[in-house]
């Protein structure tokens, strides 16, 4: 018996309501087992503690064994299986996983997660952060982000983070958001710039992208506190 075909086969609103009460780390060992575009559908019911661990041990975890297996099994069945086989050993991504079911997190609580990680693993938010980021994302936030988020970066720094866009129109999105004499310095500098290395261009807009985010996180904690406050 393949347990996660099993996994699988079953519709992630039953799922939860099987797992529900188990240890998070079952509960993630079964997320993982889970087909990717679905996993977000059980990740996004946690509490936000259980998605904060959740996180940690997809982080730690290399792979899924077959007496976990067995046990996952056992709980969606009821029965006991003695087939498993050495194909059914699932391999896992850590910080590839993580980024995969973040990507599809609803905002308001990727913020609240990346917000936890800053204040207690600033190390591991950051590596989250820098293996997910698109930074043509960032243009759908409020310009007010972005003008604030860019306005202390080093020059050479934003340059080299709008040069690395993959389509010239994004340029207009940061341009339109820096004072007119940091403009035309910026502009300048992008016009005569040769292409960035993938590793100059993933730096360069891990600090853009990272300051922009931090300026959302910063005025999210802003309106918590106010409304806190106003109760």
């Amino acid at each position: 018996m393949d347990i996660i075909k099993v996994v699988q086969s079953i519709e992630p609103e039953t799922l939860f309501d099987k797992i529900c009460n188990e240890e998070i780390e079952l509960i993630t060992k079964i997320i993982l087992c889970m087909n990717y575009s679905k996993r977000n559908e059980i990740f996004d019911k946690l509490k936000l503690n259980s998605q904060v661990k959740a996180i940690k041990i997809i982080i730690n975890t290399k792979e899924i064994k077959y007496d976990e297996l067995n046990i996952i099994y056992e709980i969606l069945t009821g029965d006991k299986n003695n087939n498993i086989n050495n194909e059914n050993i699932l391999l896992t991504e850590g910080i590839h996983t993580v980024v995969g079911i973040l990507n599809y997190t609803k905002k308001e609580k990727f913020n609240k997660i990346m917000k936890y990680f800053y204040d207690n693993d600033s190390i591991l938010a950051d590596e989250i952060l820098k293996n997910m980021i698109v930074l043509e994302d960032i243009v759908m936030v409020n310009n007010e982000y972005i003008k604030m988020g860019i306005k202390d970066i080093d020059n050479q720094i934003l340059a080299i983070a709008i040069k690395g866009l993959f389509d010239e129109k994004f340029y207009e999105y940061f341009y339109k958001n820096l004072s007119d004499k940091k403009l035309k310095i910026i502009k300048k500098m992008v016009e005569e710039m040769s292409t960035p290395n993938k590793y100059e261009k993933k730096e360069a807009q891990f600090i853009v992208y990272k300051s922009i985010q931090n300026c959302i996180l910063e005025e999210n904690t802003k309106n918590v506190q106010t409304s806190h406050n106003k109760q």
